[in-house]
């Protein structure tokens, strides 16, 4: 009558509290954003005229070509929500899941859309873009410039490694 082998319970995760915390302030920054609704500007504050155009039609023409021009409503409050997740994680010590870390900017703490907060655009920088492995996933954040790069072309060594998974090794 030994002992028993003892049920190998599953390691919790440390530090849940935080991590629902930060979920928590990405999840509403995204849902404010989504809210929001655009509203008219002045050229002078430097947002692109291709930053939103799906409401081009609702303005009139003489409008456009004057002094004025479409931008997303930024409340701040979206941006607060981000910049205190960020805090929260560094303060804390607790890594910001990559998937999470490219949807914000780095520099103004923008949450970024595709087509709403950014722009999105594939570069290959390889003589000719001859090397389909270099092409480069380019977000633009349109409301401070900054750019992230995220290389998205298929590695050479892709297959053997996928087989070297699949073995086992």
């Amino acid at each position: 009558m030994g002992k028993g082998t003892a049920v190998k319970k599953a390691k919790s995760v440390p530090n849940r509290h935080l991590n629902a915390r930060i979920s928590y302030l990405h999840q509403a920054a995204s849902y404010l954003e989504a809210i929001q609704s655009p509203i008219l500007k002045h050229q002078g504050y430097g947002v692109q005229s291709s930053s939103v155009t799906d409401i081009q039609s609702v303005i009139e023409p003489q409008q456009t070509t004057s002094a004025v021009q479409l931008k997303p409503l930024s409340s701040g409050l979206h941006r607060y929500y981000l910049a205190t997740a960020r805090i929260t994680a560094r303060k804390a010590v607790v890594r910001i899941s990559p998937s999470v870390k490219r949807t914000m900017c780095k520099r103004c703490d923008t949450l970024l859309v595709p087509g709403k907060t950014s722009r999105l655009r594939i570069e290959n920088a390889s003589k000719g873009g001859s090397k389909p492995w270099a092409d480069v996933l380019v977000v633009e954040c349109l409301e401070c410039g900054m750019l992230k790069r995220f290389p998205v072309g298929q590695n050479s060594n892709f297959a053997k490694l996928v087989e070297f998974e699949k073995t086992g090794g």
